[in-house]
């Protein structure tokens, strides 16, 4: 019973964390004059928009995944560098933030299922913060990489995303990233 309560706990924490990051996302591009999420209909935080199926599998097996992103156009912003930076960075922080809060409210709480929970959010919270610096396409690193490189590298670069897709969620799967990433996450939140 104890491991339905565990994926239980993940699952909710998981449909949580991946529709704020990406509401995040919506909101910064939209603060910047950008409207292709409210075009695309994801101006509200539904996680029937964000989710997106094996993304959320995968983490709720392993801890990270991803969730389906929020199309963006930085043509609208004044810089366009700096731009993308604060929508695909400010998830990230945001993530890292709420983690860290939530794990520092867990240990003031009386009721241990409360606690649980609310740890399995804190460390869902860093878990995909952490993940998404990954470069790797559909996470934000990936965005934020291509404000670095030149645009034939970033097309080539986009060419392989599938495969390098593919490659990260079999070593996920296989438990070669999950452990190191533990460790960061730990780390970030004093475990």
């Amino acid at each position: 019973m104890d491991i339905l309560i565990y994926y239980g706990f993940r699952a909710i924490a998981g449909v949580i964390v991946f529709t704020l990051f990406e509401y995040c996302k919506v909101v910064v591009t939209t603060l910047q004059g950008d409207n292709t999420p409210k075009q695309k209909g994801k101006m509200l935080p539904n996680p029937l928009k964000f989710v997106e199926p094996i993304g959320f599998l995968i983490y709720v097996f392993t801890g990270y995944g991803w969730s389906n992103p929020a199309e963006t156009s930085p043509f609208m912003y004044k810089n366009r560098k700096v731009g993308n930076l604060l929508t695909y960075g400010s998830p990230i922080v945001l993530c890292i933030v709420l983690g860290k809060i939530l794990a520092l409210i867990s240990g003031t709480v009386p009721n241990a299922v409360v606690v649980a929970f609310l740890v399995s959010l804190a460390k869902t919270f860093v878990s995909i913060g952490v993940f998404n610096i990954i470069p790797v396409y559909p996470m934000a690193g990936s965005w934020i990489l291509r404000n670095y490189i030149s645009p034939n590298s970033a097309m080539k670069y986009s060419q392989y995303e599938r495969i390098i897709l593919m490659v990260l969620s079999f070593a996920l799967i296989a438990n070669y990233l999950v452990t190191p990433l533990n460790a960061i996450v730990s780390a970030i939140l004093g475990l």
